[in-house]
């Protein structure tokens, strides 16, 4: 009789399990500390601190102008006016900007 063993998952090509990324990543994957930001009289962020871990989830509930510049700061478009952002050397940023400015027109989908 043959033994009932687990399979073995398959994985896609270029993806690692969980621990893996912790390895490449290290302990800390983007740091805030004490990050400033305003537009004229207006302060959006006001001596922002957080840290997020390897796998580590976060959530940010604010007005859209509050994220967009927060988002905006962590993938270098912006600058704080005070504090420091940093982002772990191995990190690779991706995101899907939210303007439709920078989208080709002739490849969009629906009619």
């Amino acid at each position: 009789m043959r033994s009932c063993s687990p399979r073995k998952r398959r994985r896609a090509p270029g993806t690692g399990d969980l621990h893996s990324a912790r390895t490449r990543l290290g302990k800390l994957v983007i740091e805030a500390e004490g990050v400033s930001k305003a537009y004229g009289e207006r302060l959006l962020i006001d001596k922002m601190s957080f840290a997020l871990p390897p796998a580590g989830l976060s959530g940010y509930r604010s007005e859209r102008r509050r994220k967009t510049t927060l988002f905006r700061m962590i993938t270098g478009q912006e600058k704080p006016d005070s504090g420091t952002i940093r982002i772990a050397e191995t990190v690779k940023l991706a995101y899907v900007d939210q303007s439709r400015d920078v989208l080709d027109r002739t490849r969009r989908s629906g009619r």
